[in-house]
């Protein structure tokens, strides 16, 4: 099996610009052009199929908010700034390092390095969340895939969008990343995950998102996959890579 290993790059803050706060001025025209700077998930390929791979995934500690798209004005991908806050892209992070000593120590201002992809989940019926809280703390280092996931809870009968950030390797369990001060935020460790994916450019839109996902379902039980829940869609690449550079990968979990 081949072991892919994904390179880390140190988030660059300048404070000149919005681009160039996240990533600073000398990476900004390789993202435009598809080129990822930022830490990646590492993964294994259990199998190469016809225009797919089955890849394992380790454990990994992830941050995540639940929230309904008319908070931000019907936008899907909304969630994204309450977690970049969190990690402290825009200024102070939004988290608390807690070291549990006696008497308990709070700090602030640690950085969580940016990752990527940004996931979407589709499919799920998940719970409305509390009211929104703000609150300052520890800054962190922003990591992908940023993970969405929709569903209509029965009860409110509103669609509801998950998002989640996967945070860099460095942090093993919840407790090692520092506290979230929005309760919106909540931090989570993911057991190893397997998944068949299949990679693909371009604008990632319902329809060709649909499509990937039917062919893909098609070929993993053809070959004898078992599927074991709903796809994610992952996007690698910031709103500003022109669509023919950008890595967008349809994901299905399986046995």
């Amino acid at each position: 099996m081949q072991t892919i290993a994904k390179t880390k790059t140190k988030l660059i803050i300048n404070s000149n610009n919005t681009m160039g706060n996240v990533f600073g001025k000398t990476y900004i025209m390789g993202m435009v052009f598809g080129k990822i700077v930022v830490e990646t998930p590492k993964y294994t390929v259990a199998k190469s199929g016809d225009g797919y791979e089955v890849r394992e995934y380790p454990p990994a500690v992830s941050a995540e908010v639940t929230y309904d798209p008319s908070e931000f004005k019907g936008d899907k991908d909304g969630g994204f700034q309450v977690l970049a806050k969190y990690i402290g892209v825009f200024g102070k992070p939004e988290n608390q390092k807690i070291a549990m000593t006696s008497p308990v120590i709070t700090t602030e201002g640690e950085k969580i390095a940016m990752t990527s992809p940004v996931i979407t989940k589709e499919g799920e019926k998940i719970a409305m969340t509390s009211p929104v809280i703000t609150k300052e703390g520890e800054k962190i280092e922003m990591t992908s895939p940023v993970v969405t996931k929709e569903g209509g809870g029965r009860e409110r009968k509103k669609k509801t969008v998950t998002m989640q950030f996967l945070l860099p390797e460095m942090y093993k369990r919840a407790e090692d990343a520092p506290r979230p001060t929005d309760e919106r935020v909540v931090i989570r460790e993911e057991g190893g995950r397997k998944y068949g994916v299949v990679t693909f450019s371009g604008t990632a839109g319902e329809g060709v998102v649909s499509e990937k996902v039917k062919k893909l379902t098609s070929d993993l039980e053809r070959d004898g996959f078992k599927i074991v829940g709903e796809f994610v869609l992952a996007r690698y690449n910031p709103p500003w890579t022109l669509p023919p550079f950008r890595t967008n990968e349809v994901m299905i979990p399986v046995e």
